[in-house]
């Protein structure tokens, strides 16, 4: 039963800007359901205010003089719960009208291509200085593709279960059209095939299948990106290779094998790749040797079948991919008029693409980060519908032809398709175009599991190795050697553990292993730095592979040595207390733009802010690192204008030291001792601090007829400790020094090796 409102809804009203209003107030919708209209019981629900809890609802702000969108309210000076008064509460709901909406940046797309999301919305729910609240939630609206409200109405019916046959033309009818039409995508040709793939050639009338060596042939191939979970699972070893090459019985295969392999028959594909079958697990040589292919194998494949909703290999992509398929099973019929009097329906569910982005047991996985990033094409199995992605098209089954909303999901976990289509020359630095290295590979890779820590080079190799084939650039252990001093600045705040056994030098994030949750970017600075200044020269790596993969495992002892500036933790006994970061309250400066004042109520003159790797600051306090020998080595420096100095000048005089050891070093050749080419570099630089210190006396008489001087800029430095043999440290966090009140002075040149 529909109440008189809901039976004369109007989508061409949706459309406009307003929206179409539904009831005159939210206290009539409820009144509506309570006398048996099914839409508004729904809406109701969805948009739950009777329950005088905003927090569960979503917010929009809206600028009252421009009418401009602002974002919602997490992202305003506080959430709207906090602003609203409660006693106003029964007021608004008798008052503030429902509306049924499009957002403001969908009208025109859903004007072209059709509606599939609107907003159940009451608008203007609280005014706050120049902002408007409007509170809502999103429902969803299909028709089926031969009712005239197809014509307006985008969305269509998802498939009552994922192996249907109609599901499985919709899957053909993507995989064909990206093939034959997309032109970015490629067509697919044929590509030399892995070194051992699934013949899925049928048996004696059986489904078995056969573990098929390619011995350099070329072929189509289709792989699986799964989690193995904990059960024990059918694999290839040493032991049964041989057989695996003869037959394997289809029944000892988990069902996410068995999924797999209908999938790909139903598809038309002979070949399929599944890591555990096709990989010598028990053979250290040739889990190695192919896991340097791992490129290769996801960027080659036709088509990645990805069992985004199965923890288990036993749980099975069918049934995990059924488990929420009901969303639409109590959607509502709504009677539909065409313009030109066609008669039709449409009907009304809940998002089925809420939680797209949410995490699911594939995204916790390390692994299958580079496999997602490096597939041409994806075939998605989540709970609830298929999802397709290529580099043309993204799109799902409740909106098959093209869906906005998953454009920025899979361009931002996507971008290495770019690589290829980039030109380098439109980026002035290396920086500029490894900031998504940073931010997306990193910090997506680091917020994930591994069941084996070690694999944390391994596992992001293959999206190293192409990004060096698309740049040039030099790959060091998790970071690049064109951008080492930026990429040395990543952050734990305590939230890290040092892997045991080892898989990286403690100065790449891959020698950590972080907590899963909610946390911040682990290079959050490198969006608000205001400027750069490096004061710290790389001498050479020296990193130590295990194989001759250098996107591989490395051994211990790796490490990197350079030349720069530092200064021993206890020269800073008379400066305050260090504080401590944690996770839960950041108080780095790169990471909160707008404290860069030292001399605010933030933080006192000449205070130190730390970061540890491993152990979270409590209040403020960490550990104690005092009469360890623990030194802070000068990464970097932004400097920010002053009053009484000129900058320029500044600039230059920060260079000198290491320029004049550079130039020393060319003279003397690469033979020479580091021990005593370091002790020579110490003693001219003892041999220009007196003049450092005249210049400086000069400058302290200049600022004492002009008044003190303002703060001027941060040193960034790594905290390092001793590591055990002369001139070798290990890193243990980073810091931030105020270059005010003498705390750039004293600095002196070192040549080190961090491993």
């Amino acid at each position: 039963m529909l109440c008189t409102a809901c039976r004369q809804i109007d989508i061409d009203n949706v459309l406009e800007e307003g929206g179409h209003q539904l009831h005159a107030s939210y206290n009539a919708l409820v009144a509506s359901a309570t006398r048996g209209c099914t839409l508004c019981n729904f809406l109701k629900e969805v948009l739950p205010l009777y329950k005088r809890d905003l927090s569960i609802c979503e917010v929009q702000r809206v600028d009252v003089n421009t009418e401009e969108w602002l974002g919602g309210a997490e992202t305003a000076y506080e959430p709207l719960p906090n602003l609203f008064p409660m006693k106003k509460y029964g007021k608004k709901l008798a008052a503030v009208p429902v509306v049924l909406r499009v957002h403001a940046e969908e009208i025109t797309n859903s004007i072209e291509t059709g509606i599939r999301t609107v907003q159940i919305a009451v608008p203007d729910f609280h005014r706050h200085e120049d902002m408007r609240f409007d509170v809502y939630q999103e429902i969803e609206l299909y028709a089926h593709e031969d009712d005239p409200a197809a014509s307006v109405i985008r969305g269509r019916p998802i498939k009552e279960v994922c192996a249907s046959d109609e599901a499985f033309t919709l899957a053909t009818s993507w995989l064909e059209e990206c093939l034959e039409g997309h032109e970015i995508c490629g067509s697919g040709d044929e590509k030399p095939l892995p070194t051992r793939v699934l013949d899925l050639t049928q048996m004696d009338q059986t489904l078995d299948v056969k573990l098929h060596e390619s011995k350099g042939r070329s072929g189509h191939w289709l792989a699986l990106s799964h989690c193995w979970g904990k059960s024990k699972i059918l694999t290839t070893t040493v032991q049964t290779f041989k057989a695996h090459t003869k037959r394997i019985k289809f029944e000892s295969l988990p069902l996410n094998f068995q999924d797999d392999i209908t999938i790909a028959r139903k598809l038309g594909y002979q070949y399929l790749w599944i890591d555990s079958l096709c990989i010598i697990q028990d053979s250290a040589d040739d889990w190695r040797s192919e896991a340097a292919r791992m490129r290769d194998v996801y960027q080659n494949a036709t088509l990645t079948i990805m069992a985004e909703a199965s923890s288990e290999a036993g749980s099975g992509i069918f049934l995990s991919g059924d488990s929420k398929r009901n969303r639409q099973i109590n959607a509502i019929t709504i009677p539909y008029e065409g313009e030109d009097g066609d008669i039709g329906q449409f009907f009304v569910r809940k998002n089925v693409t809420s939680g797209l982005d949410s995490p699911t047991p594939l995204r916790t996985r390390g692994w299958v980060l580079q496999e997602d990033l490096l597939s041409p094409r994806i075939l998605k199995y989540s709970s609830e519908q298929m999802f397709w992605a290529c580099r043309s098209l993204r799109c799902c089954e409740a909106d098959p032809t093209t869906d906005r909303r998953l454009e920025d999901i899979f361009t931002q976990r996507r971008p290495i398709d770019e690589v290829a289509y980039t030109n380098l020359s439109e980026y002035e630095t290396p920086p500029s175009y490894l900031e998504w290295w940073y931010s997306v590979v990193v910090d997506d890779f680091t917020h994930r599991s591994l069941t084996i820590a070690t694999d944390a080079l391994p596992a992001t190799g293959g999206i190293a190795r192409q990004v060096q084939t698309g740049t040039g650039f030099t790959y060091l252990s998790g970071l690049w050697l064109e951008d080492i001093q930026r990429g040395l600045m990543w952050i734990s705040c305590g939230q890290g553990k040092r892997n045991v056994p080892y898989s990286a030098p403690t100065w790449s994030w891959a020698s950590m292993t972080f907590e899963l949750g909610e946390r911040e970017w682990i290079y959050d600075y490198i969006h608000v730095m205001p400027s750069w200044e490096y004061d710290i020269e790389i001498i050479s790596p020296d990193i130590k592979t295990c194989s001759d993969d250098v996107f591989g495992q490395v051994e211990p002892g790796s490490g990197l040595r350079v030349r720069g500036y530092w200064r021993s933790v206890d020269q800073f006994h008379d400066c305050p207390r260090a504080f401590w970061d944690n996770h839960k309250d950041r108080r780095l400066l790169y990471q909160r733009r707008e404290s860069f004042e030292y001399h605010s109520t933030e933080f006192v003159p000449k205070q130190i802010i730390c970061s540890h790797d491993t152990v979270s600051g409590v209040d403020g306090v960490g550990p104690d690192i005092s009469g360890k020998g623990v030194i802070y080595l000068m990464i970097l420096k932004s400097d920010f204008p002053s009053a009484d100095t000129d900058d320029e000048d500044e600039d230059e005089g920060d260079g000198e030291g290491l320029e004049e050891e550079e130039s020393e070093d060319e003279d003397e050749g690469e033979g020479r001792d580091l021990d005593s080419e370091e002790e020579e570099g110490e003693e001219n630089e003892d041999e220009n601090e007196d003049e450092d210190e005249d210049e400086d006396e000069d400058e302290g008489e200049d600022e004492g007829e002009g008044g003190e001087s303002e703060f001027e800029g941060t040193i960034y430095a790594l905290i390092l400790e001793p590591g055990g043999s002369r001139n070798t440290y290990r890193r243990i966090g980073v810091a931030q020094i105020p270059e005010d009140d003498g705390m750039a002075e004293g600095w002196e040149i070192k040549n080190l090796t961090i491993i």
